[in-house]
């Protein structure tokens, strides 16, 4: 049986960012701490339902993506 092990999603996070833009002016952006924003890039955290819903309206992209 082949094990599917799927990229966390602060990886995937950082493709979805524009280039140059800071994580201190992403997490501002998304009303979140940069020390929150930086946890999940750097795959420390996972991403919460409310962080969830923060990234899908500001990327444009659905919930659980």
């Amino acid at each position: 049986m082949e094990m599917n092990n799927p990229a966390h999603p602060g990886v995937v996070l950082k493709e979805y960012l524009p280039e140059g833009l800071s994580v201190t002016e992403a997490a501002t952006h998304l009303g979140v701490t940069r020390v929150a924003l930086s946890r999940i890039l750097n795959t420390r955290a996972g991403i919460s339902a409310e962080m969830d819903l923060l990234l899908a309206d500001a990327l444009g992209t659905t919930p659980g993506f």
